[in-house]
């Protein structure tokens, strides 16, 4: 009962639930009309017991001992008989009631003697797992009879777990019972299954992640890029080409119209604007004015969008006449509104890059933003804010719920930003803007890109696109990877391919991977509340990749991650939990 508690309280802590079904066998010779007779009688028996609310040991073993008496004053119901009571759906390869097993030999091996013979027991298939998992144990004896421990064996069905893991097993239930030995009322969910160098791996060396980054805001980190490359291409919106300097200033422009209209610190700029370079100068320009931006997609239902503006109360809406005439939310929403094309920000005549045949780029207009023009002469000088201020908010999609505003602070932003700059080579050539602005997926690639010195391309995945050279970088979800095997080369980064939205299986990925095995595949994971992603997975060019889920690797830097059990304790590799950030 001591080994069926311990056990029950290993299972228990490595993910098995609270309802915990455990097999062993008895000799079936209860009845003494049994006792001449020669043959095999060994019945199975299932023991369950329920290790919930935490128990201590000494009250999960009251629990067991109860389990275990009534079952084996029951020792006489075969087996079979019990399987055809309760008919549970069948697997073939797997058993129908238990799936671990519980064996315990106390009784002393009988000597077997006959005239002139001599007999010894003999395994029968000893490699054979007759249970996923089977632990035999036996007690031992000294010289004079006394115990003197107890032997254990471990078998495992090679099928399900390597032998690592099932050792892991065997070191585990050892490791319990010494506790519980030592301390009988300490509770389950106190009991520590690691060993040293395992706790230290999974708190420490795991999340091992510092990376010094700069106090700054985002709009700070882009004016630096701007002041290395002013020329350089930043933004391919069809015809519209944009260099550093020429988004800069007009992200400056319309910046000055956003501190005229009292933008600042603790002020929501919503903008419902299409995805475009606009829409990116825009962003950048509430940066700079060192407000938040609210980016609202007006193709979700008008419900959705007052639900947003009526909830975040956003101080100012950024649009243009065509989106509000086609978008009826906007126009019932007690929001003041600044029209771009009406105030003659949309400057694009001014702001034209093109490009000739041997890619060199021949510019137009404004590059110096402090030629550019202010757009009031009044207007109060620009502020781009502090680290702990927020960057944008962004509302959840409402799958779990209401939808609910998450509020990102700059630092968290510039953090993510610098890594994915930092981490994804690509995003310095050429890279792909597709996704919606309210869908933080697409931050990877504009902010990534414009910190990294890269050239940002806005279209949609199924437009026939002219990218020289082809993109680098791109950022899809699982669902968008059938249309990237149908799109054109261009659509084809080079470098990298960064896929997070949704869980990622392995053959979602052999038929591009296949066809391009040059570029890294990153798998990204994190919901909006941790920054857009916060752990990866690369798995180089080139790299076999094993069937079922992709995993999704490991923490982004100065975050933590570890997945937890009910109790907050922090399970073994392996083991399923719940997943918690930190950082």
């Amino acid at each position: 009962m001591v080994l069926h508690a311990a056990l029950t309280a290993l299972l228990s802590r490595l993910g098995a639930g609270t309802d915990i079904p455990v097999g062993t066998s008895v000799h079936g010779r209860g009845e003494e009309a049994l006792d001449p007779l020669v043959g095999y009688f060994i019945n199975s028996l299932v023991l369950r017991v329920d290790s919930a609310g935490d128990p201590t040991f000494e009250q999960l073993l009251e629990r067991v001992r109860q389990t275990d008496v009534a079952a084996f004053a029951h020792q006489e119901v075969s087996f079979e008989r019990l399987v055809a009571a309760l008919n549970p759906p069948r697997v073939l390869n797997r058993h129908p009631l238990f799936q671990v097993k519980l064996l315990l030999q106390n009784l002393t091996r009988a000597d077997f003697t006959l005239p002139r013979v001599a007999a010894e027991a003999l395994d029968h298939d000893p490699d054979t797992a007759k249970a996923d998992l089977q632990f035999s144990l036996s007690e031992t004896y000294d010289e004079r009879g006394e115990p003197s421990g107890v032997e254990g064996a471990l078998g495992y069905s090679a099928d399900l777990f390597d032998r690592s893991t099932a050792q892991s097993f065997a070191s585990r239930l050892v490791r319990l019972l010494e506790a519980v030995l030592a301390d009988p009322g300490i509770r389950l969910g106190a009991l520590d299954i690691l060993d040293t160098a395992e706790r230290h791996d999974l708190l420490v060396t795991r999340n091992d992640t510092a990376h010094p980054v700069p106090d700054a805001t985002l709009a700070q980190l882009f004016q630096e890029r701007v002041a290395l490359a002013p020329d350089a291409p930043a933004v391919v919106d069809g015809p519209l080409r944009l260099t550093y300097a020429q988004l800069d200033a007009h992200a400056e422009r319309l910046a000055r119209q956003l501190t005229g209209r009292g933008a600042g610190t603790e002020t929501l700029i919503a903008l419902a604007l299409p995805r475009s370079a606009d829409a990116v100068a825009a962003m950048l320009a509430v940066g700079k004015a060192g407000a938040a931006y609210l980016p609202l997609d007006v193709d979700q239902p008008g419900s959705r969008l007052a639900m947003i503006l009526a909830d975040a109360r956003p101080a100012l809406l950024v649009t243009t006449t065509g989106t509000l005439a086609g978008t009826p939310a906007l126009t019932e929403a007690d929001v003041p509104l600044l029209l771009l094309d009406t105030e003659n920000l949309l400057d694009t005549e001014n702001l034209l890059v093109t490009e000739d045949a041997e890619g060199a780029v021949e510019e137009a207009g404004v590059t110096d933003p402090a030629a550019a023009p202010s757009g009031r002469p009044d207007a109060p000088p620009l502020r781009s804010g502090r680290g702990h201020e927020a960057a944008y908010v962004i509302y959840t999609s409402g799958s779990t719920g209401r939808p609910k505003g998450v509020v990102i602070e700059q630092r968290s932003l510039v953090n993510y930003a610098l890594h994915c700059a930092a981490c994804y080579p690509g995003l310095s050539g050429r890279t792909l803007l597709h996704s919606p602005l309210s869908f933080d997926l697409g931050l990877t690639a504009l902010y990534g890109t414009l910190l990294a010195g890269g050239c940002l391309y806005v279209a949609d995945l199924d437009e026939r696109l002219d990218v020289p050279g082809g993109l680098t970088f791109a950022k899809v979800t699982p669902s968008h990877l059938p249309i990237l095997e149908l799109t054109p080369e261009a659509f084809a980064p080079t470098a990298q391919l960064v896929i997070g939205g949704e869980a990622l299986r392995a053959d979602q990925l052999a038929a591009w991977r296949a066809a391009h095995p040059e570029a890294d595949v990153v798998n990204h994971y994190g919901p909006t509340e941790t920054t857009v992603g916060c752990l990866d997975h690369t798995i180089p060019a080139g790299t076999p990749l094993d069937d079922g889920p992709v995993v999704v690797g490991g923490p982004l830097w100065n975050t933590r991650v570890y997945v937890l059990d009910g109790g907050l304790g922090v399970v073994p590799f392996g083991v399923v939990g719940e997943l918690y950030v930190g950082g």
